[in-house]
């Protein structure tokens, strides 16, 4: 976003540098370019100052980070022999992700070789496919979102089966006065009509106080949700829509019934 990246001149006899995330340039230097500036980190004995040559964007570190963190960048080249940490002697490790075509289990012979090349003493560990990384990363992210996904999908489906039953309920309490208009000559889109109107009335009601309490409670969500915001519309808008389905099919359907019957039967129904 700002400054440069790490070079190859950036090695452990020039001065050593930083390059810093967004939300750590926003965060300690608000008002201020932070380019140029100086840090020194807490990482060992034999640690220098560090200057600020780069400002990255944002990139989430962990698997369900919401709110970026501050981020700061060293220079492979340029990091100490040792960390000071909790277990004393901690070396930094190198990481390389590699693309390739065809099979990647193929490349692994070549890679070794390559490595080989720059230093033989160099081990090679923890060889494996970005799938099966990702896939140990994110298992119970997963079996979090497959469990939330069953419960959502069984709320929905009850509360469809209660809105049908309710919707059908209402229209077939209402036999006796559909018989007496259809005696009085109504047709029987008038008394379809008429049928959705009444539900038209309910499930404005019912769908606009389930969208209020939805997103009164969008807070509770919004820390388990990445890149996908809490008040999502397509996802609202796909459950509004089928509860509106189910109760305009929950009342057509026994109004056909009760259109289907004769309107003399219809009026002596109790």
């Amino acid at each position: 976003m700002a400054g440069r990246e790490f070079t190859d001149r950036d090695v452990s006899s020039s001065p050593w540098v930083a390059v810093i995330s967004e939300t750590m340039a926003r965060r300690f230097w608000p008002d201020a370019d932070p380019i140029g500036r100086r840090v020194t980190l807490n990482l060992s004995l034999d640690e220098r100052p560090r200057e600020i040559v780069g400002v990255a964007r944002d990139t989430p570190l962990f698997i369900g980070e919401t709110n970026p963190q501050p981020v700061l960048y060293i220079a492979f080249t340029q990091r100490p022999p040792h960390v000071q940490s909790s277990n004393a002697g901690t070396r930094i490790q190198m990481s390389f992700m590699l693309r390739t075509t065809g099979d990647p289990l193929s490349a692994i012979p070549g890679v070794r070789h390559a490595a080989a090349q720059v230093d033989p003493e160099m081990p090679l560990s923890n060889i494996e496919l970005l799938d099966k990384t990702l896939g140990r990363a994110f298992q119970y992210p997963r079996a979090f979102t497959l469990l939330l996904g069953v419960f959502a999908g069984a709320a929905i489906f009850l509360a469809a089966i209660g809105i049908y039953g309710v919707m059908a309920d209402g229209v077939t309490q209402r036999a006796r006065e559909i018989g007496i208009r259809m005696a009085l000559g109504a047709s029987g889109a008038q008394v379809i009509r008429l049928v959705l109107r009444g539900a038209a009335v309910m499930l404005a009601v019912g769908v606009g106080v389930g969208l209020a309490g939805s997103f009164a409670v969008t807070r509770l969500l919004a820390s388990f949700l990445w890149q996908i915001q809490p008040t999502d519309a397509p996802t609202f808008a796909a459950s509004a829509g089928l509860i509106v389905l189910v109760g305009v099919a929950a009342s057509i359907v026994p109004a056909m019934r009760v259109l289907a019957v004769d309107p003399t039967i219809a009026l002596r129904s109790e």
